[in-house]
């Protein structure tokens, strides 16, 4: 959908705990290319089957089922790095 909008700054939000119920992989996150993701949000969820969680019931990661550790081993390597940071027009100094 990004390539389709066709516009240089708009990119991809992931969201661990949106990923997780929506029951995608972190195969899928690596296919990504690491220049459309511009930020990330990491949550748990909690002990319950994924069409029963609650978006604003998330839990700080490593307190639920989730585990998004697979997605930040994955993709933080590629995320956040003095490049990518050095490359957005509100990097920090």
């Amino acid at each position: 959908m990004i390539d389709e909008i066709g516009r240089p700054n708009v990119g991809l939000l992931v969201d661990s705990f949106h990923w997780f119920t929506a029951g995608h992989t972190v195969e899928e996150l690596v296919r990504v290319p690491k220049e459309r993701v511009v930020h990330v949000h990491i949550n748990d969820a909690p002990d319950r089957p994924r069409d029963e969680q609650i978006d604003m019931e998330r839990l700080l990661p490593g307190e639920g089922v989730h585990r998004p550790g697979g997605i930040t081993r994955r993709a933080t390597p590629r995320l956040a790095t003095r490049t990518t940071w050095a490359s957005r027009p509100s990097a920090p100094s």
